[in-house]
């Protein structure tokens, strides 16, 4: 459970998901990046270099690079359009040789030539690698897959319906919608009833016209980026991780590459409406604002024996089962009459404390500490269990919480 993740589109808008990449990387043991031009230069505006540099690093993050981007395009008359891989050529008078260099004048467009731009463009050219396309039509197979996809007149319709309720969920789709594509050997003409203009009206309150508008060419580049995603998940054979609407997309007509990944997120679902149902979750808790990625990176270093446990539990079992079982099973401490193993352990650390220094302040001391800390004493005795880290750190992190509510969450049983 929770082995291997691919971020294939983390985007909203116009913006990274830090707080989903965060939420990948904590909860599971392998995470793949994988970007293209756009998201890499949203990704930088997002994080601050250093702490960007520190979270590839830290937690050991694969990091690729997608040089085409997935499009569609149109022309002619009547017009026609086409799925297409398209890839970044820079200004005319610098043509870039290589992704590397493509890396570094995107880079520099969008953050300005400094040396802090110049220390980003060294460190990410270092980290990652360029996703390689095998067989002979390389980059094209995924515009050739979309273009089977495109003869699935049923897959269209839905899929268009799939990213309008995303975009413009208040649209009242008419009841004899209609959008089919017509193969004219140049690409596809579209027939469709929708209103673009109704629809642009609604999209617009909140997305602005720089950033794009809804026609059909924007709702089929849609369909080849949900394929491009469904690609990659097969390629690297990772639970792919990527924004709502393509998740839907993918569901549509791929499910299968979905179902690991549908299974992990209801998991960590439950686990949060559960055990932590009085706190945001940690995504939730970085993108408000309450948290940053060097405070997540601090929660990291204090999560190694938590992360080990999640690794090891069983699928079949689920989370909260596993994490339950875990943070309640009993040891041998739990059959010692608990009063005389604490007396004995703060004695004895009086004692010890008395035979360095002999003046009876040792035992007294001891014997002190034991009565106000029998919290941690417990743990002593008992070992490591999951909950000590949720209930300590983790929440810490995401808000605080009483005894009063901790105590009221233990008397749930799964």
């Amino acid at each position: 459970m929770f082995e291997s993740a691919l971020i294939a589109r983390a985007e909203s808008t116009r913006q990274i998901d830090v707080g989903l990449i965060a939420e990948t990387i904590f909860f599971y043991r392998s995470t793949h990046l994988l970007l293209n031009h756009s998201s890499l230069t949203a990704l930088t505006h997002a994080i601050q270099i250093d702490d960007l540099l520190s979270l590839l690093d830290r937690t050991g993050t694969k990091l690729s690079y997608v040089q085409p981007s997935f499009v569609v395009v149109s022309a002619g008359t009547p017009r026609a359009s086409q799925f297409a891989a398209v890839t970044f050529g820079g200004r005319p008078e610098r043509r870039v040789a290589n992704y590397k260099e493509e890396i570094a004048m995107m880079l520099e467009r969008a953050l300005g030539d400094s040396r802090p731009t110049r220390k980003l463009i060294k460190a990410i050219n270092d980290r990652v690698v360029r996703h390689k396309f095998s067989g002979d039509r390389k980059e094209n197979v995924i515009t050739d897959l979309a273009q089977q996809d495109a003869r699935d007149q049923r897959f269209i319709r839905n899929g268009v319906l799939t990213v309008l309720r995303h975009l413009v969920p208040e649209y009242d789709i008419p009841a004899d919608f209609r959008f089919e594509l017509m193969d004219t050997g140049q690409g596809y003409a579209v027939d469709t009833n929708l209103n673009y203009e109704s629809i642009n009206s609604i999209y617009h309150k909140d997305i602005p016209v720089s950033h794009s508008t809804i026609n059909s060419d924007f709702l089929l580049a849609h369909l080849i980026a949900a394929r491009a995603d469904s690609y990659f998940a097969a390629n690297y054979m990772a639970e792919i991780v990527t924004s709502p609407v393509y998740s839907d997309l993918i569901r549509l007509k791929h499910f299968d590459f979905l179902a690991r990944r549908s299974a992990s997120e209801r998991e960590l679902v439950q686990f949060q409406d559960t055990v932590l149902s009085d706190f945001p979750r940690l995504g939730e808790a970085i993108n408000s604002g309450q948290r940053s990625i060097k405070e997540f990176l601090e929660l990291l270093d204090s999560a190694e024996k938590f992360r080990d446990w999640l690794a090891t539990v069983n699928p079949d079992q689920g989370l909260i089962r596993s994490y339950y079982r875990a943070a309640t099973e009993h040891t041998w401490a739990d059959k010692l009459p608990t009063k005389s193993v604490r007396f004995a352990i703060s004695a004895g650390l009086g004692m010890l404390a008395d035979g360095v220094l002999p003046t009876g302040l040792g035992t007294a001391a001891g014997l002190a500490v034991g009565a106000a800390d029998s919290l941690y004493l417990d743990r002593l005795i008992k070992g490591w269990r999951p909950n000590q880290f949720i209930e300590g750190a983790y929440t810490k992190f995401v808000g605080s919480a009483s005894n009063e509510q901790l105590s009221k969450r233990w008397s749930m049983r799964p």
